[in-house]
């Protein structure tokens, strides 16, 4: 990294004041966020003028360039934003929805999803800011305001949840590895966890794009897995009672809410947004269709697949029905960095107002102000982490609040407020936000899989 900054200050030079001060600078946190900027500035592309269209503030008030994504880029981290913890509870969910309202359930949320996505994206083009809580903020609307600060607590909080929940997998993951080491102790894993995340947490979008692509490739692995041992078992083995068509209605409601655990990304997508190249709401509508097309064959597969393989006791952990092979080892291992390469993701949305602050915050600079709140939140997911062992509940509530705020309340309320939409598309508005709200409530009571209630019409 630091042979690379030669090339970078020859360049930029006159863009980046004291920049030579900065590398030589004896504060960790500086040096760190410092090399993570560098690393990402050495893959810019130049404009004629030797600056590129965007810079960001460093520490102490000093400017670097930062690139823009590509398309390809935000398109696989959209896609890696929906390969959380949720997708192994898939299978376990469609136990108690069957095969087929399963996958009519992940086509209606994803469709939705994106809807809501659309709206948002253009309530920020048209504001020019990017991130949830300062598009509610710049509502006509008198309560935009209070909004603002009420949305981001919720972002926060939802975020926070997501974060520490990453962690415990993460540890779950390794302690299956390191148990009887002292490697194996909990404080010693989750504090590795979290030093294995924190520079991670300070890469753009564009660099973002190497650890998706790692995530995505070891979801695809473990769906041919599934797959293969699918193809291996005799039909005798094969469990008995798997349903391709049938209903339950709390079943089906505990599909929702796994499936909006997986999907609710409103608040990551504003920031992924804003580093597009050449960015244009249409643009970013083209990416969310082909993101959520890739996620919706990947979830409908991999669900479909682990829930004819284990049948109606299926786990709300697949990895947790897997043999002790050495393909299934590999894949356990898989899922740390798919964990690793989600975590940055999930915290982009919980630093990003203050960014989009003016000036100094505490005297600090706003990205100064931002770094530290990066490492404040880091090591408070890493305590949290150490105290709560098991988020279960705490998840499943987590999904159907996200999924009330992010998808119903909040694109509601912007739609209506901030785009200009004709009577028709303000009725759809108002049903959504009456139909999420119902769906997010029926989540919070209903948060088994309810199989032993489900009608079975067709057997597998």
């Amino acid at each position: 990294v630091i042979g690379q900054a030669d090339s970078v200050e020859a360049t930029c030079t006159d863009a980046v004041p004291g920049f030579p001060r900065l590398l030589l600078s004896h504060n960790f946190l500086e040096t760190t966020v410092c090399l993570f900027s560098l690393l990402s500035a050495s893959q810019v592309r130049m404009e004629p003028n030797g600056c590129a269209d965007k810079r960001v503030v460093l520490l102490g008030g000093e400017e670097l360039i930062r690139p823009k994504a590509s398309a390809r880029a935000i398109t696989i981290n959209l896609i890696t934003s929906g390969l959380g913890a949720a997708i192994f509870s898939l299978p376990w969910s469609v136990a108690g929805s069957s095969i087929l309202p399963a996958v009519t359930i992940a086509a209606v949320v994803l469709v939705v999803n994106g809807c809501t996505i659309s709206i948002l994206v253009r309530a920020a083009e048209k504001y020019g800011v990017f991130d949830l809580g300062s598009v509610v903020g710049a509502m006509p609307w008198r309560i935009g305001k209070p909004l603002k600060m009420i949305t981001n607590i919720f972002v926060w909080i939802s975020q926070f949840i997501c974060l520490v929940g990453y962690v415990i997998i993460i540890h779950d993951s390794a302690f299956r590895f390191l148990n009887g080491m002292w490697l194996g102790q909990r404080e010693i894993l989750v504090f590795l966890a979290s030093i294995c995340c924190f520079p991670l947490c300070f890469l753009n979008q564009q660099m973002l794009e190497k650890t998706s692509s790692v995530a995505i490739a070891v979801n695809v692995y473990l769906f041919f897995l599934v797959g293969y041992y699918y193809s291996q078992a005799s039909s005798d083995s094969l469990p008995d009672g798997r349903c391709l068509l049938g209903f339950s209605f709390p079943g089906n409601f505990s599909m929702f809410s796994v499936m909006y655990q997986a999907v609710v990304i409103q608040m990551c997508v504003l920031p992924m947004y804003e580093e597009l190249e050449q960015r244009s709401p249409q643009k970013f509508d083209r990416i969310v269709a082909v993101s959520f097309s890739a996620l919706f064959f990947l979830f409908c597969g991999f669900a479909a697949t682990g829930y004819l393989l284990f049948g109606p006791s299926v786990k709300s952990n697949l990895l947790e029905d897997l043999p002790s092979t050495f393909g299934a080892e590999l894949a356990r291992i898989g899922t740390i960095f798919v964990t690793l390469s989600v975590y940055p993701i999930m915290l982009y949305p919980m630093v990003a107002p203050i960014r989009a602050c003016k000036g100094t915050i505490a005297g600090l600079s706003v990205n100064s102000a931002a770094s530290w709140a990066t490492s404040v939140i880091v090591v408070a997911a890493m305590l949290t982490a150490l105290m709560v062992k098991d988020l279960g509940s705490v998840n499943t509530f987590n999904g159907a609040m996200s999924s009330a705020i992010f998808v119903a309340i909040v694109p509601s309320a912007v739609g209506l407020a901030s785009l200009d939409f004709r009577a028709s598309g303000r009725l759809t508005l108002a049903t959504l936000l009456l139909v999420g709200m119902a769906v997010a409530a029926c989540g919070i009571i209903f948060s088994d899989n309810y199989v032993d209630q489900l009608k079975c019409f067709l057997q597998v």
